[in-house]
């Protein structure tokens, strides 16, 4: 049985939080995140497409691994800043067979 884990949008069964764990671009994403970064600088970094960058970031937000603020800048655009929002991620498997997901938050 998936447990229903609570995000900023939605309920989200640990699949998805496996599935975005076992991607190996979200993987690189969080490699490059040690300090917060704007989607561009992410891309640069990357060897990934600057549309999936995107993609995976709005996804990784919505599961609740990143941050996202807003940088003010007053000569032009206002740039998203990412960051992590996790200590850890641990999965158990219960008594009964079963897999649970825990996430410590920074």
């Amino acid at each position: 049985m998936a447990q229903e884990l609570k995000t900023r949008n939605s309920s989200l069964d640990q699949d998805t939080l496996l599935t975005a764990l076992s991607d190996s671009d979200c993987r690189q994403i969080f490699e490059r995140l040690t300090e917060p970064k704007t989607a561009p600088q992410i891309v640069r970094e990357c060897d990934i497409p600057r549309s999936t960058v995107y993609r995976k970031l709005e996804r990784l937000a919505d599961i609740g691994f990143l941050q996202e603020s807003i940088v003010v800048n007053l000569h032009g655009s206002n740039p998203v800043e990412y960051r992590i929002d996790f200590s850890s991620v641990q999965i158990s498997v219960d008594g009964d067979g079963s897999l649970s997901v825990s996430i410590s938050k920074v």
